[in-house]
């Protein structure tokens, strides 16, 4: 009996077949990374300042230290992180602006999970830098901002306005969180929330002939001045919808913003598109007049873009929950003026 137990024990505790593979297999799975969070972290100091010597300087380091964490990361990765040039200190190379976005996510995750834990009670300050179209930012960013601050505490939200191109830009090399500008191109890299509808609209002189028109048709008008919003990305939007209208305009003015356009069309420079028109505005004697196309041109999206792989997705995903409702409740773009 007892050479029996011996055995029957013998037997129970022997690993089933291929399970003396399964720690090698976790270990495979989860091998400990050779980069650290320091390397890391001196390089987004590095990429940042555009020099050792001042990344040196913010993190009180010698600038051996970052110098060393760069090389290491670069034989690390096979790859050259940084051009040096004299005149303008380091500049990042086509993979050195990828690695650099993955770096701040990774960093920012390594951020909050430090802030689970129960030794850090104290509430930290979250930063989201953002970015919008100037010609609209002016509407939206600043009951925006204002009142996401007072309701999510210990949030800092910092902004910058410019064109659809350097916005685009700006998400691709991580300078900013998140963008608001209007759908002309849909990257496939960018995670996109669509705010509200933004329908071009005619703009028309107050005393033009169709101005008390429900709707106007671009071919009503194609003989007619007008006036071209010149921004890339805006200008081939307008250009597209008369040619899906099979009209070609007559361009008499170029302008470079939104108000400039709205200044010309009050004062009889000509007529023109845009997608959205300020709020509180109301049509007068010397303002200009907003119908819609009649041409059945589908509608723009306001949208807000951020990289897939983003910093503090939770801080945007709040923001956004906020931004929506907020943002389709301002009356520019989908208002028809009676």
């Amino acid at each position: 009996m007892a050479i029996a137990v011996s055995e029957f024990s013998g037997k129970l505790n022997m690993p089933p077949r291929g399970a003396e593979a399964a720690p090698t297999q976790i270990r495979a799975q989860f091998p400990t990374p050779r980069l650290t969070l320091r390397h890391i972290n001196y390089f987004i100091h590095a990429a940042n300042q555009q020099s050792v010597v001042r990344a040196a300087e913010t993190l009180n380091i010698s600038p051996a230290a970052v110098s060393g964490a760069i090389a290491y990361l670069e034989k690390f990765l096979a790859a050259d992180l940084f051009v040096r040039r004299h005149a303008r200190g380091l500049v990042l190379t086509d993979f050195g602006q990828k690695f650099l976005v993955e770096a701040r996510a990774l960093l920012a995750q390594a951020n909050d999970l430090e802030r689970l834990s129960q030794a850090q009670p104290a509430p930290q300050t979250r930063r989201l830098n953002i970015g919008c179209l100037g010609d609209i930012a002016a509407y939206i960013l600043p009951p925006l901002v204002s009142d996401f601050t007072r309701l999510v505490p210990g949030t800092e939200v910092s902004w910058v306005t410019a064109e659809h191109g350097t916005l685009i830009e700006r998400l691709n090399d991580g300078t900013i969180d998140l963008a608001m500008f209007l759908d002309f191109e849909r990257s496939p890299t960018f995670v996109t929330t669509e705010l509200r509808s933004t329908p071009a609209l005619c703009v028309l002189p107050p005393r033009h002939r169709f101005a008390k028109r429900r709707a106007v048709s671009l071919a009503s008008l194609a003989d007619e001045a007008f006036i071209l919003l010149d921004i890339p990305g805006t200008r081939e939007y307008f250009l597209s919808i008369f040619a899906a209208a099979g009209i070609e305009p007559r361009i008499v003015h170029y302008a470079r913003s939104a108000e400039m356009v709205r200044s010309m069309v009050a004062n009889d420079f000509g007529y023109s598109l845009l997608n959205f028109w300020p709020p509180g505005h109301s049509s007068s004697n010397n303002t200009p007049v907003y119908r819609p196309l009649a041409d059945g041109i589908p509608p723009s999206q306001l949208i807000a873009a951020r990289p897939f792989k983003c910093r503090s997705p939770q801080l945007i995903d709040n923001f956004l929950r906020h931004a929506v409702p907020l943002i389709r409740s301002i009356p520019f773009a989908a208002a028809v003026v009676a």
